[in-house]
């Protein structure tokens, strides 16, 4: 049987991870596995119902930072377009200044 204590550090864990700037997906990844194994023997102690409103909270902000990263990754990929369109335009006025 898993204490709930394990359960909370593992949580802990989660917080720490999301906590960097661009949360590795591995890790998180194996987080999960790891959490999701401790769950199924847990427990589920007097404290259990906090311990599963905090996993509920972590998951939503976990959601709005996959969310955050998406749209920074959208808005890098659409630079670097601009940027290879400029580069492109570029190029053809060079072409034609030669020509």
């Amino acid at each position: 049987m898993i204490r709930d204590t394990e359960i909370s550090g593992l949580l802990d864990e989660l917080a720490r991870l999301m906590a960097a700037e661009i949360p590795d997906a591995e890790s998180i990844a194996r987080w999960k596995a790891a959490f999701d194994a401790a769950a199924v023997e847990a427990e589920r102690g007097p404290g259990w119902p906090e311990i599963l409103l905090r996993a509920q909270q972590l998951g939503v902000q976990l959601q709005t930072r996959i969310g955050q990263l998406q749209e920074r990754r959208a808005a890098i990929e659409g630079e670097l377009r601009t940027q290879d369109m400029g580069s492109r335009a570029l190029k053809g006025y060079g072409s034609a200044l030669r020509g």
